[in-house]
């Protein structure tokens, strides 16, 4: 019944973006040009240690490198991001590849155009965990079931991958009530007692551990390992903008995967740009877990071990998954 419930919000969700794509949608062009010549772009990412490589964009000139002046701000869950794209008020937004294979699925015509991060390497290199209070009672998966697990968005990644971790490790996430709380408001929320547990990405988890009132209990992010092509996170707009800005979105791509290997390439770098649209403490900047840049599009296979996933936890027919190639463009 909860997984129902999960599903109807999912729904009734995806029904308004299609309202507001509907309503809203309009044609844009390349003449956002600024006197010096360079083409302004509106990009919405969120707050977290994955979008470093947009900061270091700007600060070591690759967006400038291709004419753009990209112009962020920022949204609480890819969700959210949606609507502007689909609108044309957004050129660009950041999400999950499962959201955005959901969405598809819906009808919403959005196009994945680059790659941010995948899985991590290794469980003890892992930037996402579920985090409980310290000296709870809750040692293990299966002393959560029945309990409340906050998500920052339901039917999104960080969803699907909280629930096939904790079944793999000897819960049942059937049984969890998900709840739905923005990632900075996590850990106030676990530590007024409304939710028994959280599960958070950097900075928000070497926080909590920094803290020492909350305790790692299991892993997420590092479900699938390393399999070759496995995405998490993406860059994506709609076909309409595609299509009027080829270039700017071509243009947009080659600096991102320039900004991905120098932030893989220097760690120290990655951490001081976090630090300038988070408000993270540097002791938290030094100590926190970097995500896997990539710089290349996920593969058939790893679109699948994602599709097959959310039709495991009941997220979307199989039969309403979008192709590949419908929705990565690289």
């Amino acid at each position: 019944m909860k997984r129902h419930r999960t599903w109807m919000t999912i729904g009734a969700a995806f029904a308004l973006l299609l309202t507001v794509a509907a309503c809203g949608a309009g044609t844009t062009s390349d003449d956002d040009v600024d006197a010096d010549g360079m083409t302004e772009v509106n990009l919405t990412v969120l707050p977290i240690t994955n979008v470093a490589p947009v900061q270091i964009a700007i600060d070591q000139g690759f967006f400038a490198d291709q004419g753009l002046e990209v112009k962020v701000s920022y949204a609480t869950t890819g969700a959210a991001i949606v609507p502007g794209v689909l609108n044309g008020s957004v050129d660009i937004g950041y999400n999950n590849l499962p959201a955005e294979i959901l969405a598809r699925s819906e009808g919403l015509p959005l196009i994945s155009v680059a790659t941010s991060d995948g899985p991590a390497a290794s469980a003890t290199e892992d930037t996402n965990a579920l985090v409980v209070r310290a000296n709870d009672g809750i040692d293990d998966a299966a002393d959560l079931n029945g309990k409340t697990v906050a998500v920052n968005a339901l039917g999104g990644l960080i969803y699907l991958i909280t629930r096939a971790s904790a079944d793999n490790v000897g819960g049942d996430s059937s049984s969890y009530e998900f709840v739905e709380i923005p990632f900075p408001d996590m850990l106030g929320a676990l530590q007024d007692g409304r939710i028994d547990a959280a599960s958070i990405t950097e900075p928000f988890l070497t926080t909590a551990l920094e803290s020492g009132n909350f305790t790692r209990l299991f892993n997420t992010g590092s479900l699938g390992g390393q399999q070759p092509g496995l995405i998490f996170d993406t860059y994506f707009t709609s076909e309409q903008t595609l299509a009027a800005k080829p270039d700017i979105i071509d243009g947009f791509r080659t600096a991102m995967y320039e900004a991905n290997a120098f932030a893989t390439e220097n760690p120290s770098e990655a951490r001081a740009a976090v630090g300038k649209y988070t408000e993270t403490d540097a002791a938290v900047l030094e100590k926190m877990t970097l995500p896997i840049w990539v710089d290349t599009a996920t593969s058939p296979d790893g679109f699948e071990t994602i599709v097959s996933l959310m039709e495991k936890y009941e997220l979307m027919d199989r039969d309403k998954a979008p192709s590949y190639a419908d929705l990565i463009h690289e």
